[in-house]
Protein backbone atom coordinates (compact mmCIF):
# COMPACT_ATOMS: atom_id res chain seq x y z
CA UNK A 1 0.00 0.00 0.00
CA UNK A 2 2.74 2.37 0.98
CA UNK A 3 4.14 2.10 -2.71
CA UNK A 4 0.66 3.12 -3.93
CA UNK A 5 0.29 6.11 -1.99
CA UNK A 6 3.78 7.53 -3.40
CA UNK A 7 2.80 5.92 -6.66
CA UNK A 8 -0.43 8.01 -7.02
CA UNK A 9 1.66 11.14 -6.09
CA UNK A 10 4.59 10.64 -8.33
CA UNK A 11 1.66 10.22 -10.61
CA UNK A 12 -0.49 13.71 -9.69
CA UNK A 13 3.00 15.45 -9.78
CA UNK A 14 3.64 14.32 -13.15
CA UNK A 15 0.56 16.02 -14.84
CA UNK A 16 2.26 19.86 -13.50
CA UNK A 17 3.67 21.59 -16.03
CA UNK A 18 7.66 20.41 -15.22
CA UNK A 19 6.30 17.08 -14.71
CA UNK A 20 7.54 14.48 -12.51
CA UNK A 21 8.86 11.43 -14.69
CA UNK A 22 8.66 7.62 -13.58
CA UNK A 23 11.93 5.49 -13.97
CA UNK A 24 12.06 1.83 -13.88
CA UNK A 25 13.82 2.27 -10.64
CA UNK A 26 11.26 3.60 -8.84
CA UNK A 27 13.66 5.79 -7.03
CA UNK A 28 11.56 8.91 -7.37
CA UNK A 29 9.11 7.32 -4.85
CA UNK A 30 12.28 6.59 -2.20
CA UNK A 31 12.50 10.26 -2.89
CA UNK A 32 8.92 11.05 -2.40
CA UNK A 33 8.51 8.75 0.82
CA UNK A 34 11.71 11.00 2.40
CA UNK A 35 10.02 14.19 2.36
CA UNK A 36 6.23 13.16 2.23
CA UNK A 37 4.44 10.99 5.18
CA UNK A 38 1.96 8.30 4.03
CA UNK A 39 -0.80 11.13 5.18
CA UNK A 40 0.72 14.12 3.41
CA UNK A 41 0.80 12.12 0.01
CA UNK A 42 -2.29 10.63 0.38
CA UNK A 43 -3.43 14.49 0.61
CA UNK A 44 -1.48 15.71 -2.05
CA UNK A 45 -2.78 13.11 -4.47
CA UNK A 46 -6.25 14.13 -3.57
CA UNK A 47 -5.60 17.79 -4.57
CA UNK A 48 -6.29 19.57 -7.85
CA UNK A 49 -4.56 22.49 -9.19
CA UNK A 50 -7.40 24.32 -8.91
CA UNK A 51 -7.05 26.82 -5.42
CA UNK A 52 -9.10 25.60 -2.93
CA UNK A 53 -9.76 26.89 0.82
CA UNK A 54 -9.17 24.70 3.39
CA UNK A 55 -12.98 24.05 4.05
CA UNK A 56 -13.14 22.92 0.55
CA UNK A 57 -10.70 20.22 0.95
CA UNK A 58 -12.15 19.17 4.17
CA UNK A 59 -16.06 19.02 2.36
CA UNK A 60 -14.63 17.33 -0.35
CA UNK A 61 -12.60 14.81 2.01
CA UNK A 62 -9.45 15.82 1.11
CA UNK A 63 -8.32 16.40 4.27
CA UNK A 64 -10.26 13.64 6.49
CA UNK A 65 -7.57 12.41 7.82
CA UNK A 66 -6.11 15.41 9.21
CA UNK A 67 -7.43 17.89 11.45
CA UNK A 68 -7.63 21.55 10.06
CA UNK A 69 -5.33 22.67 13.00
CA UNK A 70 -2.80 19.93 11.81
CA UNK A 71 -2.90 21.18 7.85
CA UNK A 72 -2.54 24.27 8.85
CA UNK A 73 0.22 23.51 11.11
CA UNK A 74 1.93 21.35 7.93
CA UNK A 75 1.14 24.37 5.39
CA UNK A 76 2.71 26.63 7.40
CA UNK A 77 6.05 25.21 8.33
CA UNK A 78 6.39 24.14 4.63
CA UNK A 79 6.48 27.42 3.38
CA UNK A 80 8.65 28.51 5.93
CA UNK A 81 11.58 25.98 4.61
Amino acid sequence: MREDVYGQLANELDRIPNGFPRTESGVELKLLAKLFTEEEARMGSSMSLDPKTIHELVYHGVVKCLSIQKLFKTVVLTALK
